[in-house]
């Protein structure tokens, strides 16, 4: 796997969601620009990679997205969180 995007972060994430067996995924904007939004939307068996999303946004600016969130990884360029499943 070369680098997709440039950052580790992003590119970590993509990596252990294929890893983890993601058939399918998608990496794209949030609805209002905002972010990038990565996940599995297939894989044969599910596990904390194929069904967890993630949402990057550059370093230092706050994700404007609903609902609960949690940072996942930061480089030089880049943070991503995780967000948290509803109870």
């Amino acid at each position: 796997m070369n680098n997709l995007s440039g950052t580790p972060c992003i590119d970590g994430v993509i990596y252990n969601i294929k890893q983890a067996g993601c058939e399918v995924f998608y990496w794209g904007h949030t609805r209002d620009g905002t972010a990038l939004k990565l996940r599995c939307t297939y894989a044969d068996h599910e596990n904390f990679y194929t069904e967890s999303s993630f949402y990057a946004v550059p370093l230092g600016a706050e994700l404007q997205i609903q609902g609960t969130y949690a940072p996942w990884c930061a480089d030089t360029e880049t943070m991503i969180f995780l967000a948290l499943p509803q109870q």
